[in-house]
């Protein structure tokens, strides 16, 4: 365990890595801090591309409640749902591709944006996978 670890970037260091991430969905923009989880591995299954995972208050910002979907707004953003495994929990995701993503002012390609069951409660409103860097 210890030489993959070492392999895939290394053991995590204390200090949190931080960066601004900027969301471009139906005509909206969200700007957020995010922290780059280097144990964060959600990929899309079918697609492979990498999921960062933001607060559920955020996809209100982008327009998308997820309280009240309804078939033109699944239509509309493309939502679909995939599994996922944290430590102490599962279920489905709901995940969306926005118009454009940038991370540091850098527009990033194949990134999909997953939405939170729960609200994050920090300074960070996003966990994005290491792999997106």
């Amino acid at each position: 365990i210890i030489v993959v670890r070492a392999l895939n970037g290394g053991f995590a260091k204390k200090e949190r890595k931080t960066v601004k991430m900027t969301v471009e969905h139906n005509g909206k923009t969200v700007e957020l801090s995010c922290l780059i989880d280097t144990g964060n591995m959600l990929r899309d299954a079918f697609t492979d591309m990498p999921i960062a995972v933001v607060d559920r208050s955020i996809s209100k910002c982008l327009m998308i409640d997820l309280d009240n979907l309804s078939e033109d707004t699944i239509k509309q953003n493309k939502l679909r749902y995939i599994p996922y495994n944290t430590v102490g929990n599962e279920g489905l995701m709901p995940v969306f591709k926005p118009d454009s993503i940038f991370f540091e002012g850098k527009r990033v390609e194949n990134v999909l944006i997953g939405v939170s069951s729960h609200r994050f409660e920090s300074e960070y409103k996003a966990v994005a996978n290491y792999d997106i860097f």
